[in-house]
């Protein structure tokens, strides 16, 4: 009986430790003054390691199970201009745990300190990289102003690469490949005499790891 309860005790003492462990390895960073981020979003959620969380989306049930699915982003430690904000989209387990399902690196622009014209002047006077100045500012010398919507199965992503130009896209997922494939491509243009043009997709239709904003600024 002695020896039993001092397995039991010892067997304890390394639950807790692992669970100690886990915690203090779980990575809830934050960019700079933004910790406050974290009060929406689940407990047992954590970042890739060396990441800071940026923001995050609504929580919704994008694969159908019920549970509600996390999608954020987040940017590398150390980020600066020109760095890759990416998204993460994790699915929710019925334990209650978070497994990280995709992380996508183009469904938004660069990350930039400001957006507005005189800021990347400077930016481009400063570093003389043409490429990274084009790409944050769009050809419009401003960054597109671009938004992506989780909701449901549904992924949609919007922007204006130009003045009076607008893109919409929608991305619906697929369980058997595990990925969200495009159904709508829309082009809402002032300047044509028939605004809303609808693109129809053809398949393979292409997936939302294959989509990159800057193919279309």
């Amino acid at each position: 009986m002695r020896q039993m309860m001092k397995t039991i005790t010892f067997l304890s003492v390394i639950a807790i430790s692992c669970s100690s462990f886990a915690q203090d390895n779980c990575n809830r960073s934050a960019k700079d003054g933004w910790d406050f981020l974290w009060d929406k979003l689940p407990t047992t959620l954590c970042l890739p390691p060396e990441t800071v969380l940026f923001d995050s989306h609504p929580l919704t049930d994008m694969n159908g199970d019920g549970l509600f699915d996390v999608a954020l982003r987040y940017l590398k430690e150390g980020y600066s201009d020109g760095d890759t904000l990416f998204t993460a989209i994790y699915f929710m387990n019925p334990d209650s745990s978070y497994t990280l399902i995709q992380s996508l690196g183009k469904l938004d622009v660069l990350y930039y300190e400001k957006r507005t014209e005189s800021y990347f002047d400077k930016m481009l006077d400063k570093t003389q990289n043409e490429y990274i100045y084009n790409t944050l500012a769009g050809i419009h010398a401003y960054a597109p102003n671009n938004e992506t919507i989780f909701e449901g199965n549904k992924i949609k992503i919007s922007m204006e690469p130009g003045v009076g130009l607008r893109y919409r896209f929608e991305y619906v997922y697929d369980p058997s490949i595990k990925n969200w494939k495009q159904t709508k491509f829309i082009i809402d243009d002032d300047t044509q005499e028939s605004q809303i043009q609808s693109v129809e997709i053809d398949d393979p239709a292409p997936l939302i790891t294959d989509f990159n904003i800057t193919d279309y600024m």
